[in-house]
């Protein structure tokens, strides 16, 4: 195998390295998008936060995510051509790709960041500005850059050139006292600047030729027609704060951005060289960072929380293109690989938020819930019988119980002053509830002996705050939290179903948040730390003293004593396959909170956060690497037998493409349920391998199909363990 292995590196090269969390909730993504650039009336690429790249070849019917390699905030794209394109953003990042977005190499890292605006006049020549008075140029497409000379603004917001000598800057400058909007100009390729106008803050600038051209940003727009030697205002005194600025001709424009006045996005269109500007408010609620077109009648507008905006006449409609919930996600759990729930809270109208799904999360369908709590956690005992709890925002903590897999929920309790933070059922009849008295300042244990009818205080000696309960059978149970008394953690254990509740030992300086047992002798509670027990609780050691860069953590799940998930801030997720005596990062695709993580087996899992986050794996978030064969190009669409065939438990699949475009590979169960997802993106034309890792799955029968244009193939194969 060994020499196998040496010999594919030999023949391949590297062109993507896939993370296998996804979005399912909102779509395509949830990141906040801060710019978008035209191809055609189909083609479109946005970039944003959290290292998101996302592409559409149908007019935005769908999008798919492409790898950028980084987590790190990318603020401005741009392309010279259908293949060649850079992306800039914080963390010093410069990309590059030749291939259309399919693949982006790292250019040499500028001590110089954040970066925020990239412009290119042809493939060799182009320039970048960001914070700290930056504006770099290269003259070889990007291998080395030079910083500019000049006395620039802080901010250099935008750049825009009409050819290899002239061009302009915008951004924002502080004399001290205060901040102002500069325009600054060169007519020698940026070797010296000419500062030619300040006032109100400036976001971007864009030109349609040599003379022609607008500048927008805090509640202004302006015009030249001289190349940039002088501008006049065309608005000004408005609300609106204008991120973006764009013109098809020298008469049809658009700018876009945010209303302070009605807290809303604002696209504002001109049909005659901006003498007069027309508002829009749209219909999406957030701001808009970015607008771009090529032609006069289709145009894309990203923004905030994920929104994309598309219009194919010319402003007259714009269609959200984007999708889904945007709740506060506190906790999710399935009843099993079908079934499963997220709860949290609606910001918009204040409501609970129940969020559904009976097909592993392609569909999440809101369940209404007329109550004004934060649900701060969620347990079922089966497809129909579960709860859900939380609290008000002044401390009236609710149990609400369905029975009917939550069409219908009912408030079993209604409790004025306690905050309750997570719930956990052996059966359907036996149940406990931990949280904290607002009052007393004290933590709080309630518990259920039929299914929620009547609920018992249990006594607790402990100014704790609880945040999570486990239960290893209806005995013995754990409860962790932060220790107010000594502002660490608390960990609580008892073996007579909750009569008695006795602290445990373990470090203290470490809030807890969340706890989960494997069986009976081992268990992980984690927070500020990962503490692990292997004694049922009488001790606990730490796993990772120092986090080495990983934020707070918010909750753990374990599928059996070897192989666990943690989430937690920032849209941190890390993994362990030996019980935690080794734990790795795994890529989330989001910045956001990660509240909880559920798993069903060691591939199928979700995760949920804020924004309404909704992340999903098929194949336990664990990367792969796909390699594509360089000798020549295919002529034909070819999927091969996979090998080896029988296999335990990885395997290689192979395919073809004679041309580009969109390709999925997955794979299904005899049943035709689908089990993982090793493939949904746009493909250049080529020969690829796939390494797929059943480890979770039982022996059996599989299939794997891949879909490419009318392309269609199914083949078949063995797992035997």
């Amino acid at each position: 195998m060994k020499k196998t292995s040496f010999l594919f590196l030999s023949l391949f090269i590297i062109v993507d390295l896939h993370a296998q969390w996804f979005w399912q909730n909102p779509l395509p993504q949830g990141q906040t998008l801060k710019d978008v650039h035209v191809f055609d009336e189909n083609t479109a690429i946005a970039v944003g936060e959290a290292g998101t790249i996302i592409k559409t070849t149908d007019k935005g019917i769908s999008w798919i995510s492409l790898t950028s390699g980084t987590s790190s905030d990318l603020n401005s794209v741009y392309f010279v051509d259908s293949d060649t394109g850079w992306i800039v953003g914080r963390g010093q990042t410069i990309l590059k790709t030749t291939n259309g977005g399919t693949s982006w190499s790292s250019q040499a890292r500028q001590p110089y960041d954040p970066l925020y605006s990239v412009f290119f006049i042809n493939s060799s020549t182009g320039w970048i500005t960001g914070e700290d008075n930056t504006i770099l140029k290269t003259t070889n497409g990007g291998t080395d850059w030079i910083f500019q000379q000049g006395v620039f603004p802080k901010s250099v917001e935008s750049i825009y050139f009409t050819d290899e000598n002239n061009g302009c800057a915008a951004g924002i400058d502080y004399n001290g006292s205060n901040y102002f909007g500069v325009i600054i100009k060169t007519t020698d390729g940026g070797t010296n600047w000419t500062n030619q106008w300040s006032g109100n803050w400036l976001l971007s600038i864009h030109f349609t030729d040599s003379n022609n051209g607008w500048a927008a940003g805090a509640g202004i727009i302006l015009k030249t027609t001289d190349g940039g030697t002088s501008w006049n205002t065309q608005i000004t005194g408005t609300s609106y704060q204008l991120y973006s600025i764009h013109f098809s001709d020298s008469n049809f424009g658009w700018a876009s951005g945010y209303d302070g006045s009605t807290s809303s996005g604002i696209i504002l269109n001109t049909t005659n060289g901006g003498i007069n500007w027309n508002p829009t408010v749209s219909s999406a609620n957030t701001v808009l960072y970015s607008v771009h077109s090529e032609d006069l009648n289709n145009g894309w507008i990203v923004g905030s929380d994920g929104v994309i905006l598309n219009t194919i006449n010319g402003g007259t409609n714009w269609t959200l293109q984007s999708k889904g919930n945007k709740y506060l996600l506190y906790s999710v759990y399935f009843s099993d690989s079908n079934n499963g729930w997220a709860v949290g809270y609606n910001e918009t109208d204040t409501l609970a938020a129940v969020l559904k799904t009976t097909d592993g999360g392609t569909n999440w369908v809101t369940q209404i819930v007329e109550t004004n709590t934060y649900l701060h956690s969620v347990f079922f005992t089966n497809s129909d019988t579960g709860w859900a709890i939380g609290s008000g925002s002044f401390g009236n903590g609710k149990i609400l119980k369905t029975t009917d897999g939550g069409l219908n929920w009912v408030i079993q309790k209604n409790e004025v002053n306690y905050v309750f933070n997570s719930v956990y059922f052996t059966d359907s009849k036996t149940g406990w509830v931990v949280g904290q008295d607002v009052v007393a300042f004290s933590g709080l244990i309630l518990k259920t002996t039929n299914g929620g009818s009547d609920w018992t205080l249990q006594t607790i000696s402990s100014n704790t705050g609880l945040q999570s309960v486990y239960f290893v059978n209806p005995n013995t149970g754990f409860a962790v939290g932060i220790d107010y008394s000594a502002s660490g953690g608390s960990i609580l254990r008892t073996t007579d179903g909750g009569s008695n509740w006795t602290p445990q030992a373990g470090p203290n300086n470490y809030t807890l948040n969340s706890v989960f047992f494997t069986d009976q002798n081992t268990g992980w509670a984690v927070g500020g730390g990962i503490l692990k027990t292997t004694n049922s609780g009488i001790s606990w050691e730490p796993q990772i003293s120092n986090l080495s860069g990983w934020e707070s953590l918010y909750s753990v799940h374990f599928i059996d004593s070897n192989n666990g998930w943690i989430v937690g801030q920032y849209g941190t997720i890390i993994t362990t396959s030996d019980g935690g005596v080794n734990w790795t990062s795994q890529e989330s695709k989001t910045g956001y909170d990660l509240n909880s993580v559920y798993f069903t087996d060691t591939n199928t899992g979700w995760a949920v956060g804020r924004n309404g986050t909704i992340m999903h794996t098929t194949n336990g978030g664990f990367t792969f690497i796909e390699e594509e064969k360089t000798d020549k190009v295919p002529t034909e669409f070819l999927l091969s037998q996979n090998y080896p065939n029988p296999f335990n438990p990885r395997t290689v699949i192979s395919y073809q493409l004679p041309v580009i475009g969109h390709v999925t590979l997955k794979v299904y169960d005899v049943l035709g349920n689908e089990i993982a997802t090793l493939v949904n993106e746009e493909k250049p034309a080529g020969t690829y391998e796939v390494t797929w890792n059943a480890d979770g799955l039982s022996s059996g029968v599989y299939f794997y199909q891949l879909k490419a244009g009318d392309f269609a193939a199914t083949k078949k194969l063995l797992l035997l363990k």
